[in-house]
């Protein structure tokens, strides 16, 4: 997905990793349980957190309601006035597999006085059901 948007990266970044619109977000997505924990720095320029929640399932290949959801975050920004959002979210319980993983990366790049916003996402599975 690629989007322009008319705010500056830094200023689009603020809005969407805001703990408190994370939380919305998640509950929009019938999310529930929401934890968002602080920002750590771990080297220059890069940050993690973690987001952890219960995921609502709805469908007919399995009995399970809902899983667990552990979503780690990386913001790192670049020398170009880039950040990039990576995210990695686990789910547990998931049918014919051991766990589900998503992996999703927000590219923020300054673009003609706005931001253009690139949006990759691959899911993975591990293991075998029994």
């Amino acid at each position: 997905i690629e989007e322009v948007l008319e705010a500056p990266p830094s200023a689009a970044c603020v809005a969407l990793l805001d703990p408190v619109f994370v939380c919305r977000f998640k509950k929009e997505l019938r999310g529930t349980e929401v934890v968002v924990s602080a920002w750590r720095n771990t080297c220059r320029g890069v940050r993690t957190r973690s987001v952890t929640f219960v995921q609502a399932i709805a469908s007919r290949f399995t009995p399970v309601s809902s899983t667990q959801a552990d979503e780690s975050q990386q913001s790192t920004a670049l020398a170009d006035g880039s950040l990039v959002l990576q995210t990695q979210v686990r789910l547990a319980d998931v049918p014919f597999a051991s766990y589900f993983c998503v992996h999703t990366k927000w590219h923020f790049r300054p673009h003609a006085g706005g931001t253009m916003l690139v949006i990759s996402t691959e899911v993975c599975s591990s293991g075998k059901a029994t």
